[in-house]
């Protein structure tokens, strides 16, 4: 039985998110999963089509490569201008190393050195590089020498040096690799040996006493993955990327010396069966655990999904490949999901820019750097050979191509023959909910391209940061607000001093502390829950899009901290709420990508010590007196563009403007900081707007709060240079509440008035919005909008992922007739209304939407 989107939505949804209310100190936010759309970039739909069938290739090679793919490349090598360029640059580094002498394997004595490492790291891509030389030229000199330098590995790896101060029975993953001084490197370093041992198995000069030295030699490297020692956490058992490219090179070391054992531990984890797998490549790294439902790899830092972990499921499938099993179909083609999810998260930039989330630098799927195009696009190559999807071809022109295998030991580059890629490949301003990771992903088109902001909420893990409910915003085709992302390696100061803190982030710091995550939870009290934040609302649209988010495991104190949002192709609106039993000082941070004049009379000043990471990297720090009153600040961007920030006021604040710090392609920028600090509050309520259309004619023209958690309810009232909107949120578990012009049983609402008409209403977690002369209702809570589109004609839609009568009362519908609106935009054929509560009546499947213009 083929499972649906919408049921592994749900499923997904509902493991995450209790439907009943989750309790607060001070509120209960009201959870469902009708409040969450789905999003079709990011839901498992029906299977992959791919390209060709496995095979059981006999003997060797047998891993990345057998003889089919070799005959392959070589009889396209004529062809191939970038294959012969790049096999005239290997054979010229192998003829080079040829004249060199191989050094001695050191045997005891001191601990090695990085020169020793760095020496190691060489001569595993030598072996590597020698094997692919000897099969695309048939010269045995290269072969010959690659056997000689891996039989001497093999001859004196049980009696090479540790690194200091290693004991058997202590995990150090990162210091104690016995090659290159950490597992995930000593990975590296079996992936390429195995695949030139592979590749040279056919040397006639073997003897069956230097093969069981080999096979004895990787079964020893493989063993440090899964050491008894490290029972239950182990690498070939786990999660992260380094698991997966580790494993992925104990498969290959298996096969490439047929060792049978190695093999199955790889696919099946230590101690694991094919009816019980406990870890590897099928028990963990092919499944949800680690491609997630989503798309997205399980770490969120998207670096390291198109690099090593991508590296490790490509050497995984294309090994399997030649055994009969077939990753690329493998649950409905979750490798195809992986490879897609990074190409839906890019911003619209033209080299597909992906966002600094967690331990990952921004980085770009086009990148010009040839080390890294050759990684970011070999998953890609291969990708394409299987998928044949045209959105690839972007990716695969721009990559560099080489023979080797790439820096992070991913197989060698393919060089494709790509179909016409005249026309391009255009991106649709789709949103997407990360919903098994946790980022919520808004997009609204303009113009130009599209505004979009980006929510961290779910779980924290490895590689992660104290960063939820934070946001990124992408506005006026410029990165305009980011994620800090980090500096690697990671032993730059910068990382714990910045990079590594909450105040780096869009997000709200209380007491000047760092929220809990996975980096530092072990340093807070015994019994600190696991932080997560939970998303409660999801509500794309055209012209308008809201979320939020809430959570009150952030702090070791319990805060609840609720963020609300909404984004239109003229701003960002955004209800920021904090409550605790006692007081605080809460500091809500935004930082500008370019320049920043805050309209208020600010004072230079040095924070008190002792200062905490996060403040004490702050340049250049200014303050303001205290005041109540709605301010601005005006935002240049770095491509000159002006846009305008807003703080709607209502409770005493002092305002911090400082130097912050942002890193891309190895360049400093110190993008002006905002802070918006509270203090001695037990509870906040901040409001703030972002208007992007401050050209020669601003949209955003004044913004007022009201409410708060005491009230029940939060609102921002809007004037626009049309009109009037409304911002609403609820902070009540039931109930109708009527606030701001507005009445509404909603979690949270949108109302857009212009020219004293209502030309849209978004209805989320309630089943009634009323606003000045129109009204829109549900048959169940859950999603249910109206709006004009740019066309000037309506759309209702049910984003949700349950059917619905949804019920619109407008006077602009008036003897317009409904018809189905497809996905593509194109419309189909009309729909059947009804009348009920004096409005125009819609059954509405999970979905769907209509489109209302002239019969």
């Amino acid at each position: 039985m083929q499972t649906s989107r919408t049921s592994i939505f749900l499923a997904v949804i509902a493991a995450g998110v209790t439907c009943a209310m989750a309790q607060s100190l001070t509120y209960t936010p009201q959870m469902s999963p009708a409040n969450i759309a789905p999003t079709p970039a990011t839901t498992a739909g029906s299977a992959a089509k791919v390209s060709g069938e496995p095979r059981m290739t006999k003997g060797h090679p047998c891993t990345l490569w057998d003889q089919q793919d070799i005959d392959d490349l070589k009889g396209r090598l004529a062809d191939s201008k970038e294959m012969q360029d790049s096999l005239a640059r290997l054979k010229r580094d192998l003829d080079k190393s040829l004249g060199q002498a191989i050094t001695p394997v050191a045997q005891g004595g001191e601990p090695p050195t990085k020169e020793d490492y760095r020496r190691h790291r060489d001569s595993s891509a030598t072996i590597s590089d020698m094997g692919i030389g000897y099969v695309m030229t048939g010269n045995e000199e290269y072969g010959e020498y690659a056997k000689k330098l891996l039989l001497e590995y093999a001859r004196g790896y049980k009696n090479m040096p540790h690194p200091k101060d290693w004991t058997e029975k202590r995990y150090r993953s990162a210091q104690d690799g016995r090659l290159t001084g950490q597992f995930l490197e000593d990975g590296f370093w079996l992936a390429r040996a195995a695949f030139g041992a592979d590749l040279i198995y056919n040397l006639k000069s073997w003897t069956p006493e230097e093969r069981q030295q080999v096979k004895d030699f990787f079964a020893d490297v493989a063993s440090q993955f899964y050491h008894p020692v490290m029972t239950g956490n182990t690498y070939i058992n786990a999660t992260h990327n380094r698991a997966a490219l580790c494993t992925s090179a104990v498969l290959m070391a298996g096969y490439a010396t047929d060792n049978e054992d190695l093999v199955h531990i790889a696919l099946y984890g230590e101690g694991g069966t094919k009816e019980a797998p406990t870890g590897g490549v099928l028990g963990t790294h092919f499944t949800s655990k680690c491609i997630r439902p989503d798309g997205l790899w399980v770490e969120g830092a998207p670096a390291y999904q198109a690099g090593i972990a991508s590296c490790g499921l490509l050497n995984d499938a294309e090994t399997l490949w030649h055994h009969g099993i077939d990753l690329y179909r493998y649950d409905n083609g979750a490798l195809k999901r992986l490879l897609d999810s990074a190409i839906v998260l890019a911003y619209p930039t033209p080299r597909l820019d992906i966002p600094a989330l967690h331990d990952s630098a921004p980085f770009e799927l086009l990148p010009e750097a040839d080390w890294q195009s050759n990684e970011v696009g070999m998953p890609y190559m291969y990708g394409y050979r299987r998928y044949q999807d045209p959105a690839y071809i972007p990716i695969v022109k721009n990559a560099s191509k080489q023979l080797s295998m790439t820096i992070h030991a991913g197989p060698p580059s393919l060089f494709p023959e790509l179909a016409d890629s005249s026309a391009a490949v255009k991106r649709s301003a789709e949103s997407a909910n990360y919903f098994a990771v946790g980022y919520g992903v808004l997009r609204v088109p303009t113009p130009e391209n599209w505004n979009q902001v980006l929510m961290e909420y779910g779980e924290s893990g490895s590689h992660g940061h104290p960063s939820k409910l934070a946001i990124d915003i992408f506005a006026m085709n410029e990165v305009l607000s980011p994620f800090p992302g980090v500096i690697f390696p990671y032993n730059d100061p910068m990382d714990p001093k910045w990079y590594w803190t909450t105040l780096a982030n869009c997000a709200l710091t209380v007491d000047e502390k760092s929220q809990v995550f996975s980096g530092n939870i072990y340093k807070q009290p015994k019994g600190t829950p696991l932080p997560v934040a939970e998303q409660m609302v999801f509500a794309p649209a055209e012209t308008m899009g809201m979320q939020r988010a809430w959570s009150d495991t952030l702090a070791v104190d319990k805060i609840s901290q609720d963020r609300a949002l909404f984004i239109t192709p003229n701003y960002l609106a955004d209800l920021f709420a904090a409550a605790g039993d006692k007081e605080h000082k809460y500091d809500l941070a935004w930082h500008f990508r370019g320049k920043l004049d805050v309209g208020l009379k600010m004072s230079p000043f040095t924070f008190p010590e002792p200062v905490n990471d996060g403040y004490n990297a702050l340049g250049n720090p200014t303050r303001s007196e205290v005041t109540d009153q709605a301010w601005t600040a005006n935002i240049t961007t770095p491509g000159g563009k002006a846009a305008r920030f807003f703080a709607a006021g209502g409770a005493p604040t002092e305002v911090v403007a400082a130097d912050g710090h942002f890193r891309v392609k190895g360049k400093d920028e110190f993008p002006p900081t905002l802070l918006e600090r509270r203090s001695g509050a037990k509870d906040v309520l901040f409001g703030s707007v972002i208007d992007f259309s401050c050209g020669a004619s601003a949209s955003v023209k004044e913004v007022k709060q009201s409410g708060g958690i005491a009230e029940g309810y939060g609102a921002l009232e809007i004037q626009t240079a049309t009109g009037n909107d409304v911002c609403f949120v609820s902070y009540r578990p039931a109930g109708v509440l009527k606030a701001a012009g507005i009445e509404t049983d909603a979690v949270q609402a949108y109302s857009r008035i212009e020219a004293g008409a209502v030309t849209a209403l978004y209805l989320a977690g309630g089943k009634s919005l009323k606003s000045g002369d129109g009204q829109i209702s549900r048959s169940e809570p859950g999603l249910a909008y109206v709006e004009k589109d740019a066309s000037g004609q309506f759309i209702v839609g049910n984003p949700s992922p349950t059917d619905a009568v949804v019920t619109v009362t407008l006077p602009a519908l008036a003897g317009l007739v409904a018809h189905e609106l497809h996905p593509d935009g194109t419309t189909g054929a009309s729909v059947e209304t009804g009348s009920g509560s004096g409005g125009i009546e819609l059954k509405l499947k999970a979905g769907a939407r209509v489109r209302f213009a002239k019969g």
